[in-house]
């Protein structure tokens, strides 16, 4: 009667909000759901310590991960990631939440948009670019690829590409920052810089956490909701456990939403 929850980041308040969701889904159940970090590594639970899995993963593309995920024998659902395998799912509709947020800035006269965010080996980061993208090619406009970092979801790449960003010649007007840990490197590369916003500079995050909320009070965000997301994935486990073990895999897309905050001012005529 356990249950193991598999994230790649153990800081990410993402994670911690799914996990009290999932956790009290399972409990009604009977369930003990604990939790493992894999800090980014190939590392799985071994076959025969829990009944199911709740899990992220950090590369969709890793050969190590698929063959592990191919030679589970145990029912699991996977967190916004996307593989080839008769695996159920629970995913966001980052597109369209990229999408809505740089409309909504190219509306307010930006052009130079720049988004930091993760890189194409998982769906968050292929998704997310793509609605950036789209945004421009449906307002008839350049895509400002020079201003698009793709890479990671970790704080420090959050840093080191804001802080690059802050020091060009002809600096963005705005950053997406497409991730909440990206949030936390933007927001130190920002204090670092001196660099004040709105006024000097606007900002758009993603998913509410306290930091969001809180400064500069609160930031405008793309949004989307975890604890209904937690609850999804926790009631497909408990399909397969409670016997459902054949039906075909399941994948369920949650939307996301711009919510306007004070972080974003229009660009100056």
């Amino acid at each position: 009667m356990t249950v193991g929850f598999v994230i790649d980041d153990i800081a990410n308040p993402w994670h911690a909000s799914c996990f009290k969701a999932v956790d009290a889904e399972m409990r009604q159940r009977g369930y003990s759901l604990y939790l493992m970090s894999t800090n980014g590594r190939a590392t799985m639970l071994q076959h025969g310590r829990a009944d199911g899995m709740i899990m992220t993963i950090n590369n969709e593309q890793d050969a190590r991960t698929i063959k592990r995920l191919k030679e589970l024998r145990i029912p699991s659902v996977l967190l916004d990631r996307d593989i080839p395998l008769e695996i159920d799912a629970v995913l966001t509709e980052h597109a369209t939440g990229l999408r809505q947020a740089t409309s909504y800035l190219i509306e307010l006269g930006h052009r130079r948009i720049a988004i930091i965010t993760a890189g194409s080996d998982i769906r968050p980061g292929r998704e997310r670019v793509r609605g950036f993208v789209e945004a421009f090619q449906r307002s008839g406009l350049p895509v400002p690829q020079d201003l698009i970092r793709s890479q990671s979801l970790w704080v420090d790449f959050g840093f080191r590409k804001a802080t690059a960003l802050l020091q060009m010649e002809e600096r963005p007007t705005v950053i997406i920052a497409a991730g909440n840990r990206i949030l936390v490197g933007l927001l130190r590369a920002i204090q670092q810089q001196g660099v004040s916003v709105p006024g000097d500079i606007s900002l758009i995050g993603c998913d509410r956490s306290d930091v969001a909320l809180l400064y500069p009070g609160p930031i405008t965000l793309i949004d989307r909701a975890v604890e209904e997301i937690g609850r999804t994935a926790a009631q497909l486990l408990l399909e397969r456990l409670g016997g459902q073990r054949e039906r075909p895999a399941q994948r369920i897309a949650f939307p996301t939403h711009l919510i306007l905050g004070g972080s974003c001012l229009p660009v100056p005529k």
